[in-house]
């Protein structure tokens, strides 16, 4: 009987990554392309990721460019898809490395960076900042990596050393956390607190697939406005539509309506969709983890 309930698992997997790949396809227009021989590759690696790590699910996120060679990312998804989430990086589309945790003060640090990504994980930069006062509440591989450097004058600079391995991780969880969206309706809160697909979900109408409300940030909620329905089971997420700067996202329709694509401006590369009617939907991210930290003074 194992054999016979791995075999399922496979074929479960493999499904859902012929899938997971098919849906790129709906975001070419905007740019997002994979050759074919990286999607094949994908369509494999993805399927063994999911079992070697017992994933519930595995999403693939999309590529970072680096200056020398780019990072593929990937996300796995356990029982609980809103807090059991693991991230990964490839370089070859086959092999994958899981990223590190990383503490919000070094992701703020991280994010100071504004050079391009080398493709060489184990490379070294070195972030220089006014000293705050956080001693106290980071934790020791933060302080591991960070000294104080003290002026004539009396000011101390922390110089943090940071590879580019959390850099890479510290910009997929912000990417993530800022732009990752899912249709209204498609994840399910129980009770309990378990976030779990929506089976009951059949996709957004068309008319509602139109309007940015009906998309909600996959995140826990930050204290942002909700959704407005009431439906607490559903309704636990913040909506996109409340996003400041107003007019962050651009929704378009395509293929006769057939086809919602939402673009964030905040993070240029970051493209999400959804087919009104069905279970598709998904957002995937290539470019070279640059915020548009000037939206607010480009909109109208």
């Amino acid at each position: 009987r194992a054999p016979s309930d791995w075999h399922c698992r496979i074929q479960t997997a493999r499904m859902e990554s012929n899938e997971l790949l098919s849906n790129l396809d709906l975001v070419a227009s905007s740019g997002v392309v994979f050759s074919t021989q990286v999607r094949a590759l994908l369509d494999t690696s993805l399927v063994l990721l999911k079992n070697s790590e017992k994933f519930d699910s595995v999403r693939f996120l999309g590529k970072i460019a680096g200056t020398r060679q780019d990072y593929y990312i990937a996300q796995g998804l356990g029982s609980n898809h809103l807090s059991d989430r693991k991230y990964f990086f490839s370089m070859d589309a086959v092999q994958w490395a899981r990223l590190p945790e990383i503490h919000p003060v070094l992701q703020a640090t991280c994010l100071k960076i504004k050079s391009r990504f080398t493709g060489s994980a184990s490379h070294e930069y070195t972030v220089v900042e006014p000293a705050a006062s956080t001693a106290g509440s980071v934790p020791a591989d933060v302080i591991a990596v960070r000294k104080e450097d003290r002026k004539d004058d009396g000011t101390i600079n922390y110089v943090t050393i940071v590879t580019e391995e959390r850099r890479l991780a510290a910009l997929v969880y912000a990417i993530d956390h800022e732009a990752g969206i899912v249709p209204r309706g498609a994840y399910h809160k129980s009770p309990t607190g378990q976030v779990e697909p929506n089976q009951s979900f059949e996709g957004l109408s068309t008319a509602d697939a139109k309007k940015l409300k009906s998309y909600l940030h996959f995140r826990h909620a930050t204290g942002a406005k909700k959704s407005e329905d009431g439906d607490k089971s559903i309704d636990f997420l913040d909506s996109i539509a409340d996003d400041i700067p107003q007019g962050s996202w651009s929704l378009q329709q395509e293929r006769g309506c057939a086809v919602i694509v939402l673009k964030s401006l905040l993070w240029p590369g970051l493209v999400a969709f959804h087919v009104p009617g069905t279970r598709r939907f998904g957002y995937v991210y290539v470019g070279t983890a640059t915020k548009n930290v000037d939206l607010a003074f480009m909109l109208p």
